[in-house]
């Protein structure tokens, strides 16, 4: 019996073998774009705002912080995945149940928040192994299935997000069950490795400064969502001591444990934090107070494209610009993209150029890990993503503090901002705040993408 059993589940994973990659992509975009779609539209549930906002503030803080508590141990892909994998299912099935009961719902954005952070990276790895391997048997049209699929479930979330919203989490329930049996059956699965806690020093401080940068988040994201402004400044006050200690605490140890990491790993990886909460963060706002929060589809669509045609397009520009390296026509397009979000006609077309840019980043990121230091794989996709986190606090702290100074110099109230946000309701009147706060953060962009040009071009020249 038990050899028949075997058998079964052999030719069941042979069977389905060639569909894993495809299972696995779908389930990385499920976590790691559309929450930022279903979750916002729990927040006027009820009429309670600040705890309706809950399940949001959750995600979006564990989907930042959960890797630095596996900062210098990198475990291997395959635990990172079955963690994420476990998590997100549990928390897109507590989902189903918040209509009774809405701690399930704060469940929910813990699960999903946990798969955010694991999964995307683990997913990575494993796409990463496929291409040194022999090239396995493909699915016709697999690009065509899995972008069907992702705005089947966005249409789902769009329609059914707001009265039945049970049906959006029943869909991420689906897609993530998808990524388990893309798992189950990968055949790029390695034998698992034994996690050896010998440095109780190092957990100790990864404790800290997860649990800081989580508590720091934690209080801007309620603040963004409850339309208050007390928690937005001990949040920021709380970021600025913190933010400093714990980017010298990263850079120190990634220095001692990898000397040969470079800045312009740094610098980029921390860059594409900054681009991608311009959009998250920064763009929300902008979008709900200015544009109505309807719009916001259209951004997460620009998501979608980006992932399409982004490297295409890149691979094109330079070889029709090849006085220009691709590095550099990066981070052209990064300017492009910011100036575009100034004119509201072509907004989205900004936002997809930055979108672009954020996967070309991650890109450069790991090809530079990959050539310069002694990490794997395993290691290499942790190393971005937690750049990436640190990178995203920074531009916000910086955000609210240019917001609170013009709104000071205006004579607006920052928190009838935070409010008409937090309620989805346009409002016209913050025009003049929004648009210079826009002008300074893009500013703050602009200057950064300098610094990484100049730590690029200093480390070519000393190469």
């Amino acid at each position: 019996m038990g050899n028949i059993i075997l058998t079964n589940r052999q030719q069941l994973q042979q069977r389905w073998a060639p569909f894993s990659s495809l299972f696995l992509s779908i389930t990385s975009f499920t976590v790691n774009i559309l929450p930022y779609l279903l979750l916002p539209q729990l927040i006027l549930r009820q009429n309670v705002v600040i705890l309706n906002a809950l399940p949001f503030v959750l995600f979006y803080t564990f989907r930042r912080t959960v890797l630095f508590l596996f900062r210098g141990y990198h475990p291997r892909a395959e635990r990172l995945m079955m963690i994420g994998l476990i998590a997100g299912t549990l928390g897109s099935l507590c989902g189903l149940f918040g209509g009774w009961l809405p701690i399930f719902w704060d469940l929910a954005g813990v699960g999903i928040g946990i798969a955010s952070a694991l999964l995307p990276p683990a997913i990575r790895v494993f796409g990463q192994r496929q291409k040194q391997q022999t090239p396995a048997k493909k699915i016709r049209f697999d690009a065509l299935y899995q972008y069907g699929a992702l705005l089947l479930l966005m249409l789902l979330i769009q329609l059914a997000g707001g009265n039945h919203i049970s049906w959006s989490f029943a869909g991420m329930t689906l897609y993530l069950l998808l990524g388990c049996l893309g798992f189950w059956v990968s055949s790029l699965r390695q034998p698992w490795t034994p996690i050896h806690f010998h440095n109780p020093k190092r957990i100790t401080v990864n404790f800290i400064l997860t649990a800081a940068i989580f508590v720091g988040l934690i209080n801007l994201r309620m603040t963004r969502n409850e339309g208050t402004i007390t928690s937005l400044l001990h949040g920021l006050i709380f970021l600025a001591i913190i933010l400093p200690i714990g980017l010298a605490i990263f850079s120190w140890r990634m220095a001692r444990g990898n000397s040969r990491i470079t800045w312009t790993i740094r610098a980029r990886g921390f860059l594409r934090g900054m681009c991608i909460d311009f959009v998250a963060v920064y763009g929300t706002i902008y979008c709900f107070v200015l544009l109505g929060s309807a719009f916001y589809v259209w951004v997460i669509l620009m998501y979608v494209v980006a992932m399409a045609i982004g490297a295409p397009l890149l691979s094109f520009l330079a070889k029709k610009i090849p006085a220009i390296s691709r590095a550099n026509l990066t981070l052209l397009l990064l300017v492009l993209g910011l100036i575009l979000t100034f004119w509201q006609p072509l907004y989205l077309v900004g936002i997809l150029c930055l979108r672009i840019v954020v996967g070309e980043l991650n890109r450069e990121v790991i090809t530079e890990l990959d050539a310069e230091t002694p990490l794997i794989p395993d290691e290499e996709y942790l190393v971005a993503p937690r750049l990436l986190s640190l990178g995203g606090l920074t531009l916000q702290m910086v955000l609210w503090l240019i917001m609170i100074s013009v709104a000071n110099q205006q004579q607006f109230k920052v928190a009838s901002l935070l409010t008409s946000y937090a309620h989805k309701t346009v409002a016209a009147n913050f025009t003049s705040l929004i648009s210079t706060t826009h002008g300074w953060l893009v500013l703050v962009m602009l200057l950064a993408t300098t610094i990484v040009y100049l730590i690029d071009r200093h480390h070519r020249a000393t190469k």
